[in-house]
């Protein structure tokens, strides 16, 4: 390679300062060129941690001025899509939080935007790169098992189990249909999707039964949010 790729980091909360960031700066071939919050206070904050010269409130400015040659979108989900299919219009190659979009239109928007541009897209569904899922895609790949008639996945994570857990003023929108678009099955469900795709091949048909079964949560601080 002739020169290190240049990445900007749109979006410096929990994800993107806890792995992203990290990650793209233990790889040579990397560069961190660039961050952007609309959190004003985040952003600097991140950009003071890890060395960044270049800091943004605004992920069009970034994606506009930046000196970037692809950008992870770690934003909240409602901005998925237009984050995405505007650096992909300005020819930038894009890493994309999970999941995708709010919606099959969305989702169907950022992939013609991509193939148009002609640039590399992803979503991060880190779990592939799992040594144990690998090894149980080596498993099923090799025939040993047999035909697979049935899988069951059973996500053991207890955030926001508790209806009197209270929510951190910067994670309602993770409870909020509009900015979130499907709650747990789309923070969680979406790596269990991607995990039966990956081991054996793309679903053909979907049957779904949910309900939101707290609708209401108290606030760190007082107060409660309709979620």
């Amino acid at each position: 390679m002739d020169r290190q790729i240049r990445v900007g980091i749109i979006g410096t909360g929990g994800m993107a300062v806890a792995s992203h960031i990290p990650n793209f700066l233990k790889h040579p071939a990397v560069k961190l060129t660039a961050v952007c919050d609309v959190n004003r206070d985040s952003v600097q904050a991140a950009a003071r941690k890890f060395g960044v010269a270049e800091c943004y409130t605004d992920y069009r400015e970034l994606i506009a001025r930046a000196p970037v040659d692809l950008v992870a979108v770690c934003t909240t989900n409602d901005q998925h899509a237009p984050a995405s299919i505007l650096a992909c219009e300005r020819g930038l190659h894009v890493l994309c939080e999970k999941p995708m979009a709010l919606s099959v239109a969305e989702a169907e928007a950022m992939v013609a935007a991509a193939e148009k541009a002609r640039v590399n897209t992803a979503v991060n569904f880190s779990y592939r790169q799992n040594p144990a899922v690998r090894f149980i895609k080596d498993i099923i790949e090799s025939g040993d098992l047999g035909r697979v008639y049935q899988v069951t996945f059973k996500y053991l994570q207890g955030y926001l189990s508790s209806p009197e857990m209270p929510l951190h003023p910067a994670r309602v929108w993770r409870a909020q249909k509009a900015r979130a678009g499907s709650g747990a099955l789309g923070d969680l469900g979406s790596h269990m999707v991607d995990l039966a795709r990956f081991w054996f091949g793309d679903i053909v048909a979907v049957q779904s039964v949910m309900r939101t079964f707290v609708s209401e949560r108290p606030l760190v601080g007082g107060g409660t949010a309709k979620v």
